[in-house]
């Protein structure tokens, strides 16, 4: 199996294209690490990379939708969140 960095692969296209159509099988790294593999005509992913950005995006996503969400109490996470919150800094003398 040939192997190609990401940056490699990027830079010579072409070659590991053909190569891969040729029937010979190829893997592309990053960071030392496999990312995908070509082997008989078929692609495989290894790894698939997530950007930070991405995963923050979701992760906010997710916080608002359960903010909206009413659970069976019929109490938002907000407002539950919010009680929690105010009975800690009663105990702690600060409210």
């Amino acid at each position: 199996m040939k192997t190609f960095t990401l940056t490699e692969a990027k830079k010579q296209l072409g070659a590991v294209l053909e190569k891969a159509k040729a029937g010979e099988a190829i893997e592309v790294t990053r960071y030392g690490k496999p990312m995908f593999q070509f082997q008989g005509g078929e692609t495989v992913v290894v790894q698939r990379p997530v950007s930070s950005q991405r995963v923050r995006h979701t992760f906010g996503r997710l916080l608002v939708s359960m903010q909206r969400r009413k659970p069976k109490g019929g109490r938002s996470a907000s407002a539950m969140l919010a009680d929690a919150r105010a009975s800690r800094a009663r105990s702690h003398g600060i409210g």
